[in-house]
């Protein structure tokens, strides 16, 4: 892989680190404020709100952080070592507990009935979505694996 490629792809993760740290620490905060200003009804789940949130949030920051070691590992040659395989299963941890928090969230909404129709179809949406990434991690960390077996076969004939 180009080593442009490579630095580009993680200057681009740790600016998307970097707003969605923002993120955490001011937006959702003020989002959360705002919703139990104008719905003083449920402002008492402003609080878990903005935690969900906040979790969420982080777990597609493990997932960026993973592939910034990842692209670091590609760049000098040993993305076919055995702890690439631990950072590409930490990526699918992270979007599973993603998925599980927003399936949470969906249970939580339909438990208090809460909110616009809408709401529940968005947090199904994602839910798929975070397993769908999930599943396609599992494919490439199983590419990755007969890759490295391709490897480790050229190397001994070599």
């Amino acid at each position: 892989m180009n080593r442009a490629v490579i630095v580009s792809a993680q200057a681009a993760i740790v600016v998307i680190l970097l707003v969605t740290l923002l993120v955490q620490a001011v937006v959702i905060p003020l989002f959360a404020s705002e919703a139990a200003f104008v719905h003083p009804e449920v402002g008492w789940l402003s609080g878990p709100g903005m935690l969900w949130a906040i979790a969420v949030v982080a777990c597609g920051q493990a997932v960026l952080i993973c592939t910034f070691r990842l692209l670091g590992m590609v760049s000098r040659g040993r993305i076919f070592q055995p702890v690439a395989f631990r950072w590409v299963a930490a990526m699918i941890a992270a979007c599973l507990v993603a998925a599980a928090l927003t399936a949470s969230a969906l249970i939580g909404f339909f438990a208090l009935g809460l909110g616009p129709g809408s709401v529940p179809i968005a947090l199904i949406a994602a839910a798929a979505t975070f397993v769908g990434v999930a599943l396609v991690l599992v494919v490439m960390r199983g590419l990755l694996a007969q890759a490295a077996s391709f490897e480790r076969e050229l190397a001994v004939v070599v």
